[in-house]
């Protein structure tokens, strides 16, 4: 049986592992800065090197070595001793050992002579014959070193930085009423500034002279945890943090950046303090304290990029660099970690956007680099922006290329990411606060928020989740305004259906440009499908299998390559043009040319109305391998009840042209809720409920949730009924007014199978436009003019939608039979 007699480490504090070590006695410690012993004079807190305020911190906390938020233990043994072994049984403890160890048992005599009864116990116990003396304690060769942790060190250096002298120092946190909060830029060191500043100004042995009752918390634990509010500043309060401010006491609140704050803790007015970044100077001072034994010169520093770079190291970087053995290597290291994001691969300028939304986003990367290049300020930069497009229209990807060209990290969430880390609204808003922590930390940076629609919409009726609703709303709102003061941050954000979206969110100043996307049409699919390729195939006319995937979103073109990829991969070869033909047949099966016809006739209704109302122009309209397509694109209106009626025809106007032509109607206007017959149905509802143009100006619900009160009110769904047979009427007079042109469009359709740009253009201008000289009658006088008329006498501004009658995403696509 093997026992300790006594615990008597030898222990030494060391800075870092590599720090030279200080050697601790009873009661005393060396420091290579200054003796421990030695009081802290007021000159000595004049000095106006921060240096000397780095070394003061550091000497106060090796007075306390065993804080394990500080230090790391290391048990090691001596470097000039071997570590006795224990003898066993058979070998008899030998003179030699007996004699090393005669001072400590003549010191633990009591502890000798209950060792030696223990002993003989044990041999008549166990039939063996007990040793002479003692067993060594082999802990008695070994050393404990306290090893000081990077992001201690990194925090020391950065606070001495910011204040210079100690004098600066304890005015600030423990000056009379003083009302500080001090801000690391960095979440990993808020508990490591916390733990600091309590002990030097709390556990200290008065060597900053501040006051003995500071309130020292971290800014999240001076508010209450709940959300709830009994007053503008001090009802958010807790308890101690309200009782310090009333009293007067120094207060101290430890944040990662103003804009983290609650807006309680704003409003106090305290004295904002960010700690000084990082720089050259500074990370010089930090390693000649990690490698005393070796010169930190400039010639070593060379390793390292310009200051705003290197504020990027974070503490976790700091630490794994410094495992290095030499200061070399370990800037290497550091070095390789707060390098720009690569460039390398396919870049923004090959991905497939549309004009329109290619503009923004390349003055974004343009203002970020100018930013990052000193030659605009940030208030300059473009605020952010709100991308907005059905799933698989590439919103996810444009935040991921912009930081890419622009050279910036990126950071994403989503309320379903955030919800995942706990359901309570307090918890949601912790982690959406962390994503916002960790931009500021990666700045620049981009913060991609996805799904924005998911946080909902505080004007919409109330429900059993109204509150959660304000709340999440609120908090986010907050977040928005104080990060657009923080420089190098950009918010990004994404939604399927801008509606949706609190109307405070998608203000300008908090998204300065929405920026509407669709899926690739006839002209950008080429370039999609390149994309999806990665430089495969660089040589190939892409045209007919673009053709063919009109229609598909970007996630399905995605989709589409793979399949192609993998019958190349089974035939063992090379892959080819045609392998895309198959994978395109292989998800959208052709339908049978019996039905071209029908699909012709149903894609032109659309583009003869839309032209004739003069409320969209059509930008190409195709036979697919599952069905039509009439790509449009609106005209911006005012919203009289005229041009929604309109609308409304142009929606209805490819089952009119199926009546029309073919002498009945087939499924293909209806379906999914992004059919024809389903955004017709929304628009009238709309109408009736939302926009004051029906029967009554009252407004009773939002436009995204009109058409679910038809379930429950037969009286509206009769009402919306007449609108939509009133639209499918008027649509059907024009078509009939252009029956000949409508056919001989459909027959060139079938034949191309694509029609669009001046070819489209040159069929379109021979429309002949119907317009109602009787605005709001039932029975309206009906006017033809040729399109080449209403040209010469009016202007029509076509572009992206802005108004809200719809929820759009780029260019209208009105899908045909399938």
């Amino acid at each position: 049986m093997t026992r300790r007699t006594a615990d008597r480490h030898q222990h030494t504090v060391t800075s870092m592992t590599h720090f030279s070590t200080i050697s601790l006695a009873t009661a005393s410690m060396q420091l290579p800065v200054q003796d421990t012993n030695v009081p802290v004079s007021a000159d000595t807190s004049s000095a106006g090197d921060w240096r000397e305020l780095a070394s003061l911190m550091l000497h106060e906390l090796a007075r306390a070595p065993r804080a394990t938020w500080a230090f790391t233990e290391q048990i090691q043994p001596k470097a000039d001793e071997e570590v006795p072994d224990l003898p066993t049984a058979e070998e008899p403890v030998s003179s030699e050992t007996e004699a090393s160890n005669e001072a400590e048992a003549a010191d633990d005599s009591d502890a000798a002579e209950v060792d030696a009864m223990l002993a003989h116990l044990e041999s008549e116990l166990d039939g063996v014959e007990a040793p002479s003396a003692p067993l060594p304690d082999p802990w008695q060769a070994r050393t404990i070193t306290y090893c000081l942790r990077p992001a201690v060190l990194l925090t020391v250096i950065r606070l001495a930085r910011t204040f210079v002298t100690l004098d600066a120092f304890a005015e600030a946190v423990a000056g009379p009423a003083s009302l500080a909060v001090l801000c690391t830029g960095a979440p990993q060191l808020d508990k490591v500034l916390t733990k600091l500043l309590g002990r030097l100004i709390t556990d200290a042995d008065g060597w900053t002279k501040t006051a003995a009752d500071t309130y020292l918390v971290a800014a999240s634990d001076a508010v209450r945890g709940s959300g709830e509010s009994t007053g503008q500043v001090f009802g958010a309060l807790t308890e101690g943090a309200r009782t310090a401010v009333e009293r007067g006491s120094p207060v101290v609140l430890v944040a990662q950046s103003q804009a983290m704050l609650h807006p309680a803790l704003k409003a106090l007015a305290a004295r904002i303090v960010q700690l000084a970044p990082l720089d050259r100077e500074m990370l010089q001072v930090l390693l000649s304290h990690a490698y005393t034994a070796v010169s930190v010169d400039d010639d070593v520093m060379a390793h390292l990029p310009q200051d705003a770079v290197i504020s990027r190291l974070d503490a976790e970087s700091l630490t794994l660099a410094l495992r290095a053995g030499d200061p070399v290597t370990a800037l290497q290291k550091i070095a390789a970690c707060i390098k720009p994001v690569s460039n390398d691969g396919p870049g923004l300028a090959d991905f497939p956007l549309p004009a329109g939304v290619r503009g923004p986003v390349e003055q974004l990367v343009a203002d970020l680099r100018a930013w990052q290049a000193g030659e605009i300020p940030w208030r300059d930069v473009s605020r952010g922006l709100l991308l907005v497009g059905p799933p698989g229209s590439g919103k996810t990807e444009i935040p991921r290329l912009i930081a890419k060209e622009a050279g910036v990290a990126v950071v994403a969430g989503s309320v379903a990411q955030w919800s995942s880390e706990g359901s309570r609204g307090s918890e949601v808003i912790k982690a959406m606060r962390g994503a916002f922590s960790q931009a500021a930390v990666k700045a620049p940076a981009v913060l991609f928020i996805d799904e924005l629609d998911s946080f909902g919409d505080r004007a919409r009726s109330p429900d059993h989740n109204s509150s959660y609703t304000d709340y999440i709303v609120t908090a986010l709102l907050d977040l928005l305004d104080g990060f657009h003061g923080h420089e190098g941050v950009v918010v990004i954000g994404a939604t399927n259906h801008l509606g949706k979206i609190d109307a405070a969110i998608r203000r300008p100043g908090r998204f300065d440009t929405v920026v509407e996307m669709g899926y690739p049409n006839h002209e950008q699919m080429p370039r999609a499908i390149k994309w999806q390729l990665a430089g495969d195939l660089p040589d190939v006319n892409l045209s007919e299998v673009a053709v063919a995937a009109v229609g598909m979103s970007g996630a399905e073109v995605a989709a589409m390559v793979r399949a192609a990829r993998a019958l190349a991969r089974k035939d063992r070869r090379a892959l080819t043009v045609e392998d895309l033909s198959a994978a395109v047949a292989a998800i959208r099966p052709p339908l049978p040319a019996e039905f071209h016809w029908a699909i012709a006739v149903h894609e032109v209704g659309h583009a003869i109305v839309g032209t004739a109302t003069g409320l969209s122009r059509p930008e190409s309209i195709a036979i697919l391998p599952f069905g039509g397509v009439c790509a449009q694109i609106d005209a911006s209106i005012i919203g009289r009840r005229s041009e929604i009626e309109s609308l409304l025809a142009i929606d209805l106007a490819g089952r009119a042209a199926e009546r029309l032509v073919l002498g009945q109607v087939c499924r293909g206007a209806g379906g999914p809720s992004t059919s024809d017959l389903a955004r017709a149905t929304q628009t009238a509802a709309a109408l009736e409920l939302s926009w004051g143009l029906g029967d009554s100006p009252a407004w009773l619900a939002p436009p995204e949730v009109a058409i679910a009160h038809m379930r429950r009110d037969a009286a509206l769904r009769i009402r919306v009924g007449e609108h939509l047979q009133r639209a499918e009427a008027q649509a059907t007079r024009i078509l009939a007014a252009n029956r000949p042109l409508l056919e001989e469009m459909a027959a060139a359709l079938v034949e191309r199978k694509l029609i669009a740009g001046a070819a489209l253009d040159e069929l379109t201008a021979r429309v002949t436009m119907v317009v109602n000289s009787s605005e709001g009658s039932e029975s309206p006088v009906v006017e033809q003019i040729s399109m080449a008329q209403a040209n010469s006498s009016k202007m029509l501004d076509y572009g992206p939608q802005v108004d809200s009658f719809r929820d759009k995403s780029g260019p209208q696509e009105h899908e045909g039979p399938a």
